[in-house]
């Protein structure tokens, strides 16, 4: 989920597909909403928990202001 998050940030995609290995066709697309809904469920887990109690500076996530993502 991280790698997804890191792609939907950086490139500013909204949302990424999902490629089968050895096949070139797209499966499926993976949204923003199906990641915030994936990092919702997690809330209380400890490996999440520890992550979510840093700033997204410390984490190498680019910082965007709401006009950047419209």
């Amino acid at each position: 989920m991280l790698s997804v998050l890191l792609l939907l940030s950086k490139y500013r995609l909204r949302n990424v597909p999902v490629i089968e290995t050895g096949n070139s066709s797209i499966r499926n697309f993976i949204t923003q909403s199906a990641v915030i809904h994936g990092l919702e469920r997690c809330n209380g887990r400890d490996w999440f928990d520890c992550i979510s109690a840093n700033p997204i500076s410390k984490l190498g996530l680019p910082f965007m202001t709401p006009d950047e993502v419209r």
